[in-house]
């Protein structure tokens, strides 16, 4: 699968009541297309891009292991069931048409609306819990300017993450929605990784 390998095991109970399923799914060297890339914002808000632009984009290669479990049939009862979670890694990663970082370059200075971002790699671990998604502390690498994040975003595609931009001193909050997000500084919050 474009390129790479992906296993996906799963299960699911006949049993009388509503149904039950888990399943898991490990990714090795799979280049990333925008199909990928919108499910992934949900963990990395930054990834999402608009939808059926064909400037906007985002390629690389991922790795992941992932695990999940949830009961019901309906995106409303899966999203309010839903656990697990796992780590994404990316590599040679680039990324236009960001929804999310111009809002972020806005406020240092760098326009990026029609640039692109690279980051080399990253690493994310993440948890999905109650209808959110969780992400540990991560950091993107990437030029023209390094990112830290961490927060979480709803699978009713909320967020709420804390961004601290490289060249910023002061942590940027990220509310709104993944289609709409909304950005403000945030001075009392404290990144657990500075």
């Amino acid at each position: 699968m474009n390129d790479g390998r992906v296993r996906v095991s799963g299960d699911f109970s006949l049993d009388s009541g509503p149904l039950r399923w888990r399943g898991a799914l490990a990714a090795d060297n799979v280049r990333v297309t925008e199909g990928l890339g919108r499910p992934l914002s949900f963990i990395v808000p930054i990834l999402r891009t608009k939808l059926g632009d064909s400037r906007r984009h985002l390629t690389g290669v991922l790795d992941a292991k992932l695990e999940f479990r949830g009961i019901g049939t309906t995106y409303a009862t899966l999203a309010q069931s839903l656990s697990g979670g796992g780590s994404i890694g990316f590599r040679d990663v680039e990324l236009q048409g960001s929804l999310l970082l111009p809002l972020l370059s806005l406020r240092i200075d760098q326009l990026l609306t029609d640039r692109s971002y690279r980051f080399s790699d990253l690493n994310i671990q993440f948890g999905v819990k109650d209808g959110r998604v969780r992400a540990r502390p991560f950091e993107l690498r990437g030029e023209p300017f390094g990112i830290k994040l961490e927060g979480e975003a709803g699978l009713d595609g909320s967020l709420d993450f804390l961004v601290q931009p490289a060249l910023l001193p002061v942590p940027l909050r990220v509310k709104g929605t993944l289609d709409k997000p909304k950005v403000r500084p945030d001075p009392l919050a404290g990144l657990p990784f500075r």
